[in-house]
């Protein structure tokens, strides 16, 4: 029932494979004598869980997995389920515990006999990093994926699409630094090796073009921008199959402020309605990346002088973000200091015009 589990799995059929590995858990759980079994169908119900974002149903799936593979004393596998859990509080904005979590795993690495300079402790040293970018910690990110670079490097080939995601975050990582030039060059590097890996549109390569694109809006390069914006595109419709995915509204969306920015208004709001339209049927009408386009728009239509129109886009921005955000989370304080700062404009302009 496991393999046919597996097999759904390789299918897409996640729900097909959750059902198989549940009725293989409940003959396995009749059989005391197959610990280890029990502990892999557990970590394969969470690797389910956890990509269907059901993130405590599937620390709980970890959680039985950990307890059994660390009283077998299977600490190859204890390190994958570590591993995974620790994934899962980095989703989750915990970091200190995902910290504590790849701890263990690289702890359980050790037990298991695992050298320093195997390709699983690079995998797992890049997850710590990418909980460093996120917490901030540029520094120890950087000291961190330079050591991952170094195992890969002894043990893979420089064309290798593992080089190329090491060269890529380490190019996020320089970006959040404001070192502009270094982390073009080392997404550059990623690029390479993404489009000789692979032969057609992929998402790696998506992502990094757009990723050099925003390093060049940061630096307000719009002209350069949006020609990797416009790759970044390509691509994604390539590998989807379609004009009508949540990454292309993504890039539709970078395009549109990009298109403001250089102060072609129409354009911006081609390419921004296009944008929304494609996130509220995508993601749905109550998406934070809907809310977005929606101040986006706003943006735009300030920028025209239709202040009113902007402030109701603004509006419907803002009701989304009050809906899925904590009251002192930033984006929802500098939105409504927008709507406040409009409402004010409107209010001045009504003056104006009165007197």
């Amino acid at each position: 029932m496991n393999n046919i589990g597996h097999a759904w799995y390789q299918k897409g059929d996640y729900q097909r494979a959750l059902q198989w590995f549940d009725s293989a858990l409940a003959l396995q759980q009749q059989e005391p004598a197959l610990p280890y079994h029990i502990a892999m169908t557990m970590n394969n119900k969470g690797v389910l869980l956890m990509m269907a974002g059901k993130w405590e149903p599937a620390l709980t799936a970890f959680e039985h997995a950990a307890d059994i593979t660390t009283r077998i004393n299977y600490y190859d596998d204890l390190a994958n389920v570590l591993h995974n859990m620790g994934a899962i509080k980095d989703q989750i904005g915990e970091y200190d515990a995902a910290l504590n979590l790849y701890q263990r795993s690289s702890e359980a690495l050790k037990l298991a006999g695992i050298p320093d300079d195997h390709l699983q402790v690079a995998e797992l040293k890049m997850k710590i990093a990418f909980v460093y970018i996120n917490q901030a910690r540029w520094a120890d990110a950087l000291d961190t994926l330079h050591k991952v670079k170094e195992i890969r490097e002894r043990i893979l080939p420089a064309s290798h699409a593992d080089m190329g995601r090491t060269w890529f975050t380490m190019g996020i990582a320089l970006r959040s630094q404001e070192r502009y030039d270094e982390a073009f060059d080392h997404m550059k590097r990623a690029l390479a090796i993404y489009e000789h890996a692979y032969s057609h549109g992929h998402p790696h390569t998506a992502n990094t073009y757009n990723s050099m694109a925003n390093l060049k809006a940061v630096q307000s390069q719009y002209n350069e921008a949006l020609p990797l914006y416009e790759q970044a595109k390509e691509q994604f419709r390539q590998f989807y199959g379609t004009d009508e995915h949540s990454d292309i509204a993504r890039v539709l969306n970078n395009m549109g402020q990009a298109h403001r920015h250089l102060g072609n208004l129409s354009k911006a709001l081609d390419y921004l309605q296009k944008a929304l339209k494609m996130r509220q049927d995508t993601l749905g009408i109550n998406h934070p990346d809907t809310a977005t386009t929606w101040v986006n728009l706003s943006l735009v239509y300030r920028a025209k002088g239709d202040l009113k129109i902007a402030l109701e886009h603004a509006q419907h921005g803002l009701n989304i973000r009050r809906a899925k955000l904590q009251s002192e989370h930033e984006d929802l304080v500098e939105i409504e200091n927008f709507v406040v700062q409009l409402e004010q404009e409107i209010l001045a302009l009504d003056h104006i015009q009165i007197t």
